[in-house]
């Protein structure tokens, strides 16, 4: 889990993007759209839940994944958690880069993620880009 808490003030007003992206191992033969190890990412801001690529739920097809949230999320102060899950791993370990940006402050960005034990065998290597 990663934390933020939009800051508007100076008059920022982006939305907070998150693009989670990660090299995958190729499929077995034949197959077209196989994810060997599948990587979750969503954004809750205390009820609301927030999937990538347009979805309701989370993306089970695609190696990189990217969320836009609505300007009406985004409140002054609000705190976001940003989250990334491995929902299926075949090999040991996968890195990825995580790249959010928007009117922010950083909470734990730079760290490791708070809850580890959902996502133990994910390496996490964010890289973190404040817009202002």
């Amino acid at each position: 889990v990663y934390r933020v808490i939009i800051d508007k003030s100076d008059g920022c007003d982006e939305d907070l993007r998150a693009t989670l992206a990660w090299y995958d191992p190729p499929g077995p033969v034949g197959c077209t759209k196989c994810l060997v190890n599948d990587l979750d990412l969503w954004i809750k801001d205390g009820l609301t839940m927030v999937h990538p690529n347009g979805r309701n739920f989370p993306d089970t097809t695609n190696n990189v994944e990217r969320i836009r949230t609505q300007p009406e999320v985004n409140r002054d102060g609000q705190e976001m958690r940003i989250f990334v899950n491995a929902k299926n791993l075949a090999f040991n370990g996968q890195k990825y880069s995580l790249v959010v940006t928007g009117c922010f402050t950083r909470q734990d960005l730079a760290t490791k993620p708070v809850d580890t034990a959902r996502a133990p065998a994910v390496e996490e290597r964010p890289a973190v880009t404040t817009t202002r």
